[in-house]
């Protein structure tokens, strides 16, 4: 992300946070949260740290604070992690339109890849790196849906190409 303009960087940045705080399997409780693993609440403290609350979801509605200011997305399709995907992704409908929100190993997300992603070779490298140094990594990705797009009607595999 060096080589990323400023507004580049910060919209990469802000599609992250977004990303920890909408596409995971915990509950708020209290100041802090609860899930079904470890990692996924650290990644909410982590993103509430930066300025990214989670604070529900309920009746499919995810509400995050963003700063100041409440933001909403509701939630259209929850794809869920497992041992062999390796992966999580949510649908999301918000301010901005459709969108597909993942996680996961980076040998899952990058099978889900578009062709044309810039920085992909610089990724692999230093996730490389941090794994021969004994460090896990953790991949988001992030896709705009076409207005009209029902994702109902999507396959798992329709949803998850082209991150």
């Amino acid at each position: 992300m060096h080589d990323l303009g400023e507004a580049e960087r910060g919209r990469a940045i802000e599609l992250v946070l977004v990303g920890m705080t909408t596409c995971h399997s915990c509950v708020a409780a209290g100041e802090d949260f609860e899930g079904p693993s470890p990692d996924e609440v650290a990644l909410l403290r982590a993103a509430k740290q930066a300025g990214f609350r989670f604070i529900s979801c309920e009746n499919r509605l995810v509400s995050v604070q963003q700063g100041g200011r409440g933001r909403r997305w509701e939630v259209l399709r929850v794809l869920e992690f497992d041992s062999d995907r390796k992966r999580m992704a949510v649908v999301l409908r918000g301010d901005e339109g459709l969108a597909v929100f993942a996680k996961g190993a980076d040998s899952a997300i990058s099978l889900t890849l578009a062709p044309e992603q810039q920085h992909l070779s610089a990724i692999t490298a230093r996730t490389h790196q941090m794994a021969c140094a004994g460090l896990r990594s953790l991949w988001f990705a992030h896709k705009s849906l076409p207005p009209g797009t029902d994702p109902a009607s999507l396959s798992e595999a329709e949803i998850e190409s082209g991150l």
